[in-house]
């Protein structure tokens, strides 16, 4: 049977003194003898394993009293100083939640028996997720620094049984539930460009059948080309699962914005150009008035490429008007990124 990370031996390591090594099957002491059962081929394990795996259908280990079977192509022995299932990780967004037709992951950590991450690949892990007895396709990517990517697409809402083997060995146990989010829709300018030190704003609307999104059900994060960007303001707008995301970037240049909804990548890494803000003012109510007349003046945000639009919150201004009498202005918004 197969036991802790099964993979493949050359002689030198399958042989010592002649002799067949413990590793290769639980049984202690086992003969140094291989046989072919269809041409009744026998001969001393001196010779390479891989000349016998290229030539047999089946080969036998025979012990005292015990003998084991193994199909040509699953002849693999193990080296019990590599993965133990036991300290082996399983973790990840998608062990605890996915969505109906939305690739989900999980990620496996291999360990030693001494706790410790094992930094290569080639071990033999199994993966099923499973609804009510049928089981969804599942991909495993060996990484080949001893941590292996675990995908699948749910079809259906409902909780999903998981488990994860090494050979025959159990390492997880566990169930994801699997919610029916229809869409997640993006809009607004905020997460696709923006001015420094202005707000950048965006709206995610979730439209699900039984969830109800909340504010910790959206992660949202942005990294700067210095530091990332450390306060984003995720407000519910209504219950039918809009969300507004604010976020102030200090820095010019290209900024990566991630977003999750509900333990669901929607955004990993997307580029968003921040521009520096130009401002240009319009109008002779900058500059004066007559007493008893409407004087007015129009404030205009562009960035450094004019043929890009901004969003400008009109909360980004602050005006102050000193004089022999207290003024108070009104603002009118004419478009996005102009105010009168």
């Amino acid at each position: 049977r197969r036991v802790r990370g099964p993979r493949i031996m050359s002689s030198q390591e399958l042989l010592k003194d002649n002799k067949l090594l413990s590793t290769v099957t639980p049984v202690d002491p086992i003969s140094s003898t291989i046989t072919d059962t269809e041409n009744n081929y026998e001969t001393i394990l001196e010779v390479d394993i891989d000349h016998f795996r290229n030539r047999l259908d089946n080969v036998q280990f025979k012990g005292e009293g015990v003998s084991f079977t193994y199909p040509r192509k699953d002849l693999q022995c193990i080296n019990e100083e590599y993965t133990d299932a036991s300290k082996t990780t399983v973790e990840g967004p998608g062990l605890s939640q996915a969505c109906v037709g939305y690739m989900a992951c999980f990620e496996i950590r291999a360990k030693n028996r001494e706790s410790k991450p094992r930094h290569s690949g080639g071990d033999c892990f199994t993966v099923e997720i499973a609804l009510n007895g049928v089981s969804l396709p599942v991909k495993i990517r060996d990484n080949k620094n001893g941590t292996y990517t675990v995908s699948y697409n749910p079809e259906k809402e409902g909780s999903h049984k998981v488990l994860v083997r090494l050979g025959e060995e159990l390492v997880y146990q566990g169930e994801v539930n699997v919610s029916p989010i229809s869409t997640v829709t993006l809009s607004g300018l905020g997460f696709q460009s923006g001015l420094a030190r202005f707000p950048c704003t965006f709206m995610v609307k979730v439209r699900s059948k039984t969830v109800q999104a909340r504010n910790d059900d959206i992660v949202v994060s942005v990294k700067g080309p210095k530091s990332p960007i450390r306060d984003i303001i995720v407000d519910k707008v209504n219950e039918s699962g809009i969300f507004s995301i604010t976020y102030v970037p200090v820095d010019v240049g290209v900024h990566k914005l991630s977003l999750e909804v509900c333990s669901l990548r929607i955004l990993e890494d997307h580029l968003v150009t921040i521009q520096s803000p130009k401002i240009n003012i319009r109008g002779s109510g900058a500059k004066g008035g007559k007493r008893g007349q409407l004087a007015s003046f129009v404030i205009e945000v562009t960035g450094e490429d004019a043929n890009n639009s901004f969003q400008v919150p009109a909360e980004a201004f602050q005006f102050v008007i000193d004089g022999p009498e207290k003024l108070t202005p009104s603002i009118k918004r004419l478009n996005d990124n102009s105010i009168e």
